[in-house]
């Protein structure tokens, strides 16, 4: 039952990006081709993570939040880390602060007698470079959300039958707890999932319109 779903009809909108920042010049890159997945349209997955980074930072590249989640879209050093923007075992050794230590951030290129990492992500060698580096977040926004998708669409927490501002919906909601937390809310109801719905829902039914 879409407990959680049925729980956020007639609930406000918390955080609506104002619809004239998508005209600005610090909106987020065009999405690539290969962030594309069919239930949604470009510019649906494109209005989406902008509302979602208005909604974790308004937009500010530079933030740092209280657990050291970084840039515009608040992304967490355990997302890092599994992207390949942190060298394997950095949240493990030094917690969330890794992402202060220079030697967490995966090099250009290093090899080792077991095994080797490159950075394919625009070089981001340090906090500074990943801050001051909008398509480096928006790009890894892009593929977080593409790979939400999927494993959303696994899981039953997106269901065939869902009209685009459910699957919008449902995608901010893992944004914020992860895809096994965002199908328990859709399930159940449990957990705070309804502001993050409704933001993705806004996403398409205003800022789509």
């Amino acid at each position: 039952m879409d407990t959680g779903i049925i729980q956020s009809a007639g609930q406000p909108v918390a955080n609506p990006l104002p619809v004239i920042w998508l005209k600005l010049p610090t909106a987020p890159l065009t999405l690539p081709d290969w962030a594309k997945f069919g239930r949604l349209s470009a510019k649906e997955i494109y209005n989406l993570l902008a509302q979602i980074g208005y909604d974790q930072s308004q937009w500010n590249y530079y933030a740092v939040g209280s657990d050291n989640q970084l840039g515009r879209y608040q992304f967490t050093a355990q997302t890092l880390e599994s992207y390949g923007l942190l060298l394997p075992g950095s949240v493990a050794a030094y917690g969330s602060a890794c992402v202060n230590h220079r030697q967490c951030w995966t090099p250009a290129y290093v090899r080792s007698a077991t095994s080797s990492y490159a950075n394919y992500l625009y070089s981001t060698l340090s906090l500074w470079d990943f801050l001051s580096n909008q398509a480096a977040q928006d790009h890894l926004a892009y593929q977080v959300l593409y790979d939400l998708y999927v494993e959303l669409s696994k899981t039953d927490g997106i269901l065939d039958a869902d009209g685009a501002d459910v699957v919008a919906g449902m995608l901010s909601v893992a944004w914020t707890l992860g895809t096994s937390g965002a199908t328990t809310w859709r399930q159940t109801g449990a957990g705070s999932g309804i502001p993050a719905f409704n933001s993705g829902r806004y996403a398409i039914t205003v800022l789509s319109s």
